[in-house]
């Protein structure tokens, strides 16, 4: 063995070794964002562009940073030829109509990549889409980056600043800078500056964006509430407890500082999961009475139920939700579901609103008739819904992915809420879970935009925070859907942000995922999540006096509290005590005339808050 030359060899590797672990290393910070992943060659078009040019692509499972693979091109450039341009080659990812956002305080693009030759520089070209056309019309710009040089023996991250990004095409208006909420695509442009041709292979990983806005890394927000689904066979099973187990499961969640617990159905296909029902073709109505266990034993314990309508997979088809006999239809059986809820629970202590449990999303019915006919069915449900108590507030808790720019899509949930303005509560999902949105950067951005638009139409916003990490279907792989509990470490920090949007509830869906006794990893996210909780106990109990909620508002039978209230002094407007009651959590007004009254709250902790209520 020759020494000198084994050297070298290990010290390139502890060369290659450092540069992997630096690289790792600045790509955990929070505020790199990863974009694509180079694990599918297919989903990158690569051409060249230079006669006598060519390259070939594979994916590289053995030899990356970002599992499962690199994405290597094998190419051969041609030896440059009197005065023309340098040979090059390209690989674009095409996002089609669907262009991505990159608007939020992003100031770098950020590539890896390994190999080639130092012949080679690599730069970064941006495409815009300003009409959302999928194609390059009029206004639509392309930018090109400053470049890197290529070469290196080791995994290599790169960075390009966007300031330096400068216009190369154009077919109409010039902006000055790039429309970086409008990207239909990018593409990776390696061209050989020596003209001296080359033939290697280089190995490209992973695209990231660097943004400089930074997520909280502490907080005190926490969850008022949870999702269940009813199951006999999966999940929790708890479509077959009892009273005393669901009075156990609900003062778990208040130890949790619960108050809210969302049904997410009443009635799904044929089945009811309350007794009786009048449902038409409910044909097993009568054989579960769940959640007329549920309601008596959340009116024990003091928790508020929003109680989902009828839900069935088979109604939401592509083809049905362009055809309005399909709305229609539903409307029909929804009008019975929100008959039988009100004739069963509608003067439950523990009845705190109405769910509609459709998969509302902004792709599906994101234009044309199907949007249209969404937003007046959800307006016809929820103004019906009103006719049987105008003070239970209507609540959706629609699905967004990165389809289409934020500000779009706060046009879109703008135009729902002019079509639908008997719909009192949104309730976003956050999609942390299904892995398709990073919590440090698509979370912040699409949820304020959400919040600007129910802002400015009076819509109560909260939030829905995943508390699960999915493991297998849909968009990971073509399996059934496979979900474990998510890490307290995750679920923190999709609690922190988003209390930073100012919800008035923080829901999680599903409790089956932090259920005690539901396995290993929803005992793990119980536990861990009970510490977090007891610990902000204090500093809850000192913020909690500016956040008590009373409802309805106004009221005509009973006031209730989101907490329970040590006391309680009921004023008129001339300042005149009418009542005094202690230790409660809900307040009989039906006497009282119709006037507008002032309650003054005082805590355990002694901390007072003025509240005015209304008596119709």
């Amino acid at each position: 063995m020759n020494t000198k030359t084994g050297d070298q060899n290990i010290l390139t590797f502890v060369f290659a070794l450092v540069l992997s672990v630096f690289s790792t290393f600045v790509l955990n910070a929070q505020n790199v964002i990863s974009r694509d992943k180079f694990n599918d060659k297919a989903l990158l078009y690569t051409a060249a562009y230079t006669a006598g040019t060519t390259v070939t692509t594979s994916n590289d499972a053995q030899d990356f940073i970002t599992a499962p693979s690199s994405v290597a091109m094998n190419y051969s450039i041609a030896k440059k030829v009197g005065n023309v341009a340098n040979s090059y080659f390209a690989s674009m990812m095409n996002y089609v109509k669907y262009p991505k956002d990159w608007s939020f305080n992003v100031d770098k693009i950020i590539l890896k990549h390994k190999g080639g030759s130092n012949k080679l520089a690599i730069k970064i070209k941006l495409y815009e889409d300003n009409d959302i056309s999928g194609g390059n019309t009029a206004g639509d710009e392309q930018w090109m980056s400053t470049s890197v040089t290529a070469g290196q023996l080791g995994w290599t991250t790169s960075e390009f600043n966007l300031v330096d990004f400068t216009r190369v095409g154009s077919t109409g208006a010039v902006n000055s800078s790039i429309d970086l909420n409008r990207l239909r695509a990018w593409e990776i442009y390696v061209e050989d500056v020596s003209g001296k041709g080359d033939t290697s292979v280089i190995k490209f990983d992973e695209l990231l964006i660097h943004t400089n806005y930074t997520s909280p890394t502490s907080g005190d927000a926490y969850v008022t509430g949870a999702f269940t689904q009813l199951w006999n066979d999966v999940g929790c099973k708890c479509g077959l407890w009892n009273q005393a187990r669901w009075e156990q499961e609900f003062q778990k969640m208040k130890d949790m500082k619960m108050t809210s617990f969302v049904i997410q159905y009443g009635v799904y296909d044929i089945y009811s999961w309350y007794s009786p029902t009048t449902v038409p073709g409910i044909t097993q109505g009568n054989t579960f009475n769940t959640i007329n266990t549920m309601v008596k034993a959340a009116e024990n314990v003091g928790i508020g139920l929003y109680i989902g309508l009828y839900y069935t997979p088979s109604k939401w088809d592509n083809a049905s939700k362009t055809n309005a006999a399909t709305y229609s239809n539903l409307l029909v059986t929804q009008k019975h579901v929100i008959d039988d809820i009100h004739n069963l629970f509608g003067s439950s202590t523990a009845f705190k609103g109405w769910y509609i449990p459709e998969e509302i999303d902004d792709y599906s019915w994101q234009s044309g008739n199907a949007k249209t006919y969404l937003f007046q069915w959800v307006q016809d449900v929820a103004a019906y819904a009103h006719t049987k108590n105008a003070q239970k507030p209507v609540m959706i808790s629609p699905f967004f992915n990165l389809w289409m720019p934020a500000d779009w899509l706060k046009q879109w949930y703008e135009d729902f809420f002019i079509a639908a303005p008997d719909l009192d509560l949104v309730i976003p999902q956050d999609g942390v879970g299904i892995t398709l949105k990073n919590v440090n950067y698509d979370v912040p951005l699409y949820l304020s935009k959400i919040k600007e638009a129910c802002d400015a139409h009076q819509v109560q916003f909260g939030v829905n925070i995943e508390s699960f990490q999915q493991t297998s279907g849909w968009p990971i792989d073509n399996g059934n859907f496979a979900a474990t509990s998510a890490t307290i470490d995750r679920y923190k920090a999709q609690l922190w942000e988003a209390g930073l949007h100012n919800p008035v509830e923080i829901l999680t869906f599903e409790w089956a995922y932090m259920e005690p006794g539901n396995g290993a990893a929803a005992d793990d996210l119980y536990n861990n999540y009970l510490l977090y909780v007891t610990s902000i106990t204090t500093n809850v109990a000192e913020t909690i006096d500016n956040v008590i909620q009373v409802y309805p508002n106004p009221a005509n039978q009973h006031l209730y509290f989101n907490q329970k209230i040590s006391s309680v002094k009921l004023f008129s407007v001339e300042g005149k005590l009418l009542l005094t009651q202690n230790n409660i959590q809900s307040l009989d007004v039906a006497l009282l005339p119709a006037a507008v009254y002032t309650l003054q709250v005082q805590q355990a902790n002694g901390a007072l808050q003025i509240l005015k209520v209304v008596k119709d």
